[in-house]
């Protein structure tokens, strides 16, 4: 079993010395929520953006690490008010990517992890027409900020004399319990993030 396991490691390490290594930007939009117990609850536009490594293991599997920022939380919406929580997170996604197709053009399949930790947030709220803004205390809510969740998607990619543009498309499940507190008066015992996003990215081989 022990000779087993340090030939898997041996076999890994050899690939990744071997693999071809790409790294860029990666910047787009996600349209965030969270699984609260409400009708009027909405997504919201939340920005993503950070530095994306794409690690060729063969012509048909690219491992894809990120270093992100993003936006996540929820929104109420009543008619003509509203209520946003806005929250900030460092998050580093970890994706395997499944690649087919022929030439330049080429699409794929993805999923992975992530784990995300929170750095700050605001609360909005809108009644009125009159609109207020607060740091959000995650101590006296008790929020969680270590989030970790599941990855999946697809997109497109497309080879230049430059580099490689990417087109992705991908969901994200949270997993962790953001605030089983945030709602007592419900049954809701765990509060989840989830997101839609979809982002471009561009590519420099190493």
């Amino acid at each position: 079993m022990r000779q087993t396991i340090q030939i898997l490691i041996i076999m890994m390490v050899s690939s990744l010395a071997s693999a071809q290594i790409s790294i860029g930007p990666r910047l787009g939009m996600q349209g965030a929520s969270q699984n609260l117990p409400s009708p009027f609850s909405v997504m919201f536009p939340g920005f993503q953006g950070g530095v994306s490594m794409m690690v060729s293991l063969s012509d048909n599997l690219i491992l894809q690490p990120d270093l992100m920022y993003s936006q996540r939380g929820f929104k109420l919406c009543y008619c003509d008010d509203f209520q946003i929580l806005r929250l900030n997170f460092v998050e580093v996604p970890v994706s395997m990517r499944y690649m087919f197709g022929m030439g330049n053009m080429r699409f794929f399949v993805q999923g992975g992890f992530y784990g995300a930790f929170a750095v700050g947030g605001t609360y909005i709220e809108e009644s009125n027409g009159a609109e207020t803004r607060e740091p959000y205390d995650f101590d006296e809510t008790g929020t969680n900020k270590l989030d970790i969740g599941l990855v999946g998607g697809g997109g497109v990619q497309y080879r230049t004399t430059a580099g490689v543009i990417v087109l992705d498309l991908r969901w994200n499940q949270g997993m962790s319990d953001m605030s089983s507190t945030f709602m007592p008066e419900t049954n809701q015992t765990k509060v989840t993030n989830q997101s839609l996003g979809i982002s471009l990215a561009f590519y420099f081989e190493l």
